[in-house]
């Protein structure tokens, strides 16, 4: 069967909404910054939270590793590093972009108005003072991070209530990727609960392990039921139907959900060594979905390729995590290390916020859906991040594996903090075309 050849000038066959030029009072009013325009939609003000969260933790961790590696003083901590770390990023961080997300296209998925800023800017600032509480009580106060915990457990039940009577009054059919996003971010709300329980009671082994569980659990599963609702949608609005189809099979979310949730339970049960059961089958549905989406065919648009990009460090993570179960199966050794886990939270769950906040902030700004030059080098840069941070994590590279983890953390800072720089001037500006949100 022979296949379409796409036309030259397709892309500019159909002018979308975001594409169309604004008036000039508009542009004269692109400049007025305001905190009203920071809480006009749900995005902006979470956004602005995880941008910032991202470049914080990165921070503190840096400081963290500068000073292990250097003569420099170590800052002031309470708790280990490296649990502090993995709260911040996993809980902390990440946190702002799914519930920003959602709160955004959930009501569309549903059919329902938009959620009131007096129920969302509430969740938005419970986050962000709990982030910023836990990252000043992991460094001089304990009982002070876990009252940020706190806060940031509550906020996020209070969001995960918010989506639920949504999707229970507004969607009578029950629709597959808004349900199970839901109960996705209800298992992260239970891992960080955990963490909470971990710091407050000093059972230290809950919260070491809460954020690997919620990676797993929460972070994959919450990338993948999102992505595989959006991402061949995007591909096929922006290609066009003649040139790309559309192919979202409906067993894929359940089957990939409940698998990535026995994965982060087997973990959490001590028996690490037989995740390869559920990794394998992942292994063959995600690298299969992934070819079946032809993401080839995205390579001229940059806000499409980052996004399968993004997706396929999912893949990447399930063989690395696979091979490190069968080692500890077969001769009882880590070989790998944590590079599963960020492949995972580093190269899966970090690539996709970057492409898709970058994809939202300029189509629900009013501007072009385009990515330029600048951002397509931050996004590439962040990818040296991820290679560098999972390097460090082979036997080869045992004796400069400090070095490796600070260039990881210093590619990471020169990825995010001017990315998130300009998309800050974003949130606090109004849209360009002058239409409400």
């Amino acid at each position: 069967m022979s296949v379409k050849a796409k036309p030259a000038n397709h892309t500019h066959s159909i002018r979308m909404p975001e594409q169309i030029v604004p008036p000039p009072a508009a542009v004269g009013a692109r400049r007025r910054v305001h905190w009203q325009h920071l809480v006009a939609a749900p995005h902006r003000v979470f956004f602005f939270g995880g941008v910032w969260a991202l470049v914080l933790a990165v921070l503190w961790w840096g400081a963290v590793l500068a000073a292990r590696h250097t003569a420099l003083p170590p800052p002031a901590i309470t708790l280990a590093p490296q649990w502090v770390h993995g709260w911040l990023m996993v809980f902390g961080s990440f946190t702002f972009f799914v519930f920003g997300f959602l709160m955004t296209a959930l009501p569309r998925w549903v059919g329902a108005k938009p959620i009131a800023a007096r129920i969302y800017c509430p969740v938005a600032i419970g986050l962000m003072c709990g982030y910023l509480l836990a990252l000043l009580g992991g460094l001089w106060s304990t009982p002070v991070a876990a009252i940020g915990m706190g806060l940031t457990f509550l906020a996020w039940l209070a969001g995960v209530v918010t989506l639920a009577r949504l999707f229970l009054v507004h969607n009578p059919e029950r629709k597959m990727h808004p349900g199970w996003a839901i109960a996705v971010v209800g298992a992260g709300c239970v891992a960080a609960l955990a963490a909470l329980f971990g710091t407050s009671t000093g059972h230290w082994t809950a919260l070491a392990d809460a954020p690997e569980f919620a990676a797993w659990a929460f972070l994959a599963a919450i990338v993948f039921v999102v992505f595989h609702r959006i991402g061949p949608f995007f591909a096929q609005g922006a290609l066009g139907k003649e040139y790309y189809q559309a192919f979202r099979p409906h067993w894929c979310p359940p089957f990939v959900v409940l698998l990535l949730w026995l994965h982060a339970l087997l973990t959490a049960a001590g028996h690490a060594e037989w995740v390869f059961v559920t990794d394998l089958p992942l292994l063959l549905v995600t690298g299969w979905l992934l070819l079946r989406w032809q993401p080839w065919k995205t390579r001229s648009n940059a806000l499409l390729w980052t996004l399968f990009a993004a997706f396929a460090w999912l893949p990447i993570a399930l063989a690395l995590s696979s091979l490190q179960a069968l080692a500890l199966l077969l001769h009882d050794s880590r070989i790998l290390g944590l590079a599963p886990l960020h492949a995972l939270a580093v190269g899966l769950a970090a690539s996709m916020v970057f492409a898709m906040a970058t994809r939202v902030s300029m189509g629900h700004s009013g501007r072009p859906l385009h990515m330029d030059r600048f951002n397509v080098a931050c996004f590439l840069v962040l990818q040296l991040a991820v290679v560098t941070r999972i390097c460090a994590e082979f036997h080869g590279f045992t004796a400069a594996r400090g070095t490796l983890l600070m260039l990881s953390s210093l590619f990471w800072l020169c990825a995010f903090a001017p990315w998130a720089a300009r998309l800050s001037r974003i949130y606090w500006q109004p849209r360009v075309d002058g239409r409400p949100g």
